[in-house]
Parts: C-alpha cells; structure tokens; sequence
C-alpha cells in the first residue's frame, strides 16, 4: 500500500529534506516506491528550489503527485517540467462536475491530459456512486473520498485494511 504525505513549500527551504526522507525511509524499512510526496501548485512559485529536490527524490524512487490540481498556479509548461508521476484533481471539480457541463468538461481534460501524459490521474472528493460512474466513464482510474472510507487513524486503517498473519 502506497502512503501519501503532503509537503510543503516550507518544508522545501530546508536543505535536508531529501537526507530526512532518505534516512526516515530507511529507518523504518519502506520501500521508497511505496512511499509518495504530494505537492500543491503554490510549491511551483519556487521551481529553482524545488525542481532539484523532486528529482533527488525521485531518483530515491519516492512517488510525487500534485495535490489539488486545477485551483492553484500551475500551468501546463510545470506539469511537463516537473517529475511527477500523479495528478490529484481538486475536490471541487469533482463536486460540481454532475450539475455543471463545464466542469464536466474540465474534469475530462485533466484526466485525457494525465492519460496522455502517462501520469496517474486521481480524482479526489468521491461521494457519490454517481460521481464514481462519471469518472469511470471519463477514464479516471483512481479516486479518493467519503464515498469510500471516512479518514481513518493508523490504527483503524490497520484493522480494517492490512492483514495480519
């Protein structure tokens, strides 16, 4: 199972991020493919601070994904620039995709721009099966949200999704 943890622009100033995921990693034996940062749009502003430290950790084989895609500032040029490898669709798209053409029209363009792209698209906020149906029916593979699971504490993610032998 792949953890996500968000990191922010501040935490980016420090230097040692990378040494401290690296160390962290290793001192808690995970595998770095199971282990994944998001950023949000706002972390591009300083792409000359940034842009290194994703490609260490990429090198490290950590997974990064842009969190809340679609409500920051990126643009097109970063999502090609920077080495990620998932796009989080903003919560908000999705909620007002089934009353709203246009965001319909958003959403499926942030998935076909993924797809094409060769990025794992998800599509945060989830909570109905409708809103389920339409994303499968735009090609989004992967979705988070209450529709499946209210957020959990380590302890109740362990009872209820890792088996124990």
């Amino acid at each position: 199972m792949k953890i996500s943890v968000n990191v922010s622009q501040r935490q980016f100033r420090d230097k040692q991020l990378v040494d401290f995921i690296k160390s962290n990693l290793h001192a808690n034996r995970i595998e770095a493919k199971f282990f994944e940062i998001e950023i949000t749009e706002s972390v591009i502003e300083n792409s000359e601070l940034v842009i290194p430290q994703l490609n260490s950790l990429k090198r490290l084989g950590v997974g990064i994904s842009i969190d809340d895609f679609g409500t920051g500032y990126s643009s097109l040029h970063f999502v090609n620039k920077l080495p990620i490898d998932t796009l989080k669709i903003d919560k908000s798209f999705i909620r007002d995709m089934l009353g709203n053409d246009n965001e319909g029209l958003l959403v499926k363009a942030i998935i076909d721009i993924g797809n094409t792209l060769k990025l794992t698209v998800v599509a945060e906020g989830i909570e109905t099966e409708k809103h389920l149906n339409k994303l499968v029916q735009l090609n989004c593979s992967l979705g988070q949200g209450y529709y499946f699971s209210k957020p959990l504490r380590a302890s109740e993610l362990e009872l209820k999704y890792l088996k124990k032998d």
